[in-house]
């Protein structure tokens, strides 16, 4: 006879994921942790394609997340209704919209009342004209029935020019929150042109599992672009606030060399070109849990310079200047926001990042002749993680 001594074990022996409403007929008795997540919000989309005007457009907002241990009967069905994904926007000429919001989802019981729900987040709003313009950042989902927390997903991004100057632009886009799947949801990065000057360009990044997306300040002065780095685990993107230009993909990061260096998250080796448009969704190593292994960095520079484009677990870097969306630089790794895109030529494609699971989509803001698309928010997802086979 076989003896186990000491408390029941919580490692995850393993999964079962749902990312479209499903009638599961359980076929064991289990004992489970199961996390409901609701879509994130679609970003806000602006454009003018005149100088002369501040373009804001906000991140999405994240869905709630509801997380409970229960134990799961053999022969009950169970419904996981997932929530669609907060659809992108786009503008027909010079106009400001706002994102799609996520829809809810829940699980329990067929025929029953739902157990746990993680509602959908808001989608970021945008606004456009001769004069200081803002959007703000679609709110987080709210969630219930979870006995082990319900969390409250992180918002958008916000965009604000709160000093305008006719002689130039003033653009900014926030990036899109992520859902609180370690219990606590995380904002998107803030794009903001302040104080005085023009021609001002600010891109948030995108918030990660456990870490704010960077924000991006236009200081005083004229002719800058600033790029807010993505959320991580590891904490809140690093974020830039001066009047001079700041791109994470052109420029090494503050405390990036061998006697200052500061560590910023893990990331894939070999990235040695702009082009590896899949690196965000490369596996990073197999495990028994979706949630293990986020402990990827944000997209960035590195000191080799070396492209890095964000890991597990983190937001998508902030980015401007039309032809960003051929990298997929501004996409974010599992579980992560979306990071903003802004365009300042005069013509050109503008397309913020799609969020990850749960997550809000980037902001788009464009001072273009083509119409900008804003990152979509990601659908939701049903996890039962199988503890124990009772």
């Amino acid at each position: 006879m076989a003896y186990i001594f000491g408390t029941k074990s919580q490692s995850v022996i393993n999964e079962v994921l749902f990312t479209t409403t499903t009638t599961w007929a359980c076929n064991y008795t289990c004992r489970a942790i199961v996390t409901t997540i609701g879509a994130g919000g679609g970003g806000a989309a602006a454009r003018n394609d005149a100088a002369a005007n501040s373009i804001m457009a906000a991140g999405g907002g994240a869905g709630g997340v509801a997380k409970s241990l229960l134990t799961l009967t053999s022969g009950t069905s169970y419904v996981a209704t997932i929530g669609g994904q907060g659809s992108y926007v786009a503008t027909a000429g010079d106009e400001a919209n706002t994102g799609g919001t996520g829809g809810n989802s829940t699980f329990g019981v067929s025929g029953q009342p739902v157990l746990m729900t993680g509602n959908g987040g808001a989608g970021g709003t945008a606004g456009q004209g001769g004069s200081a313009s803002s959007g703000t950042g679609g709110a987080g989902g709210a969630a219930s029935g979870g006995n082990i927390f319900n969390a409250t997903g992180g918002e958008g991004g916000d965009a604000a020019c709160t000093a305008f100057s006719s002689s130039g632009f003033h653009i900014g886009a926030g990036g899109g929150g992520a859902a609180g799947g370690f219990g606590k949801g995380h904002r998107g990065g803030d794009a903001a042109c302040t104080t005085g000057g023009y021609n001002k360009v600010t891109a948030g990044g995108g918030a990660g599992v456990w870490g704010e997306g960077g924000d991006a300040t236009g200081l005083n002065g004229n002719g800058m672009e600033l790029a807010g780095v993505g959320g991580s685990i590891w904490g809140k993107g690093h974020s830039f606030s001066e009047a001079s230009d700041r791109n994470p993909f052109l420029a090494v990061l503050p405390q990036i060399y061998n006697y200052n260096w500061k560590f910023r998250g893990l990331y894939a080796i070999g990235q040695s070109t702009s082009y590896l448009t899949d690196s965000t969704e490369t596996m990073q190593g197999q495990t028994k849990s979706i949630f293990d292994g986020l402990t990827g960095g944000a997209g960035k520079r590195t000191r080799q310079n070396n492209y890095a484009y964000s890991g597990p677990g983190a937001g998508g870097t902030g980015t401007f200047g039309s032809g960003a969306y051929a990298t997929g630089a501004n996409m974010p790794g599992l579980f992560g926001g979306g990071g903003a895109d802004c365009t300042f030529a005069g013509s050109g494609g503008c397309y913020g990042g799609a969020g990850s699971f749960g997550a809000g989509g980037g902001g788009a803001a464009a001072y273009s002749n083509s119409n900008p698309y804003s990152g979509k928010g990601g659908g939701g997802l049903v996890v039962i993680s199988i503890l124990e086979y009772l």
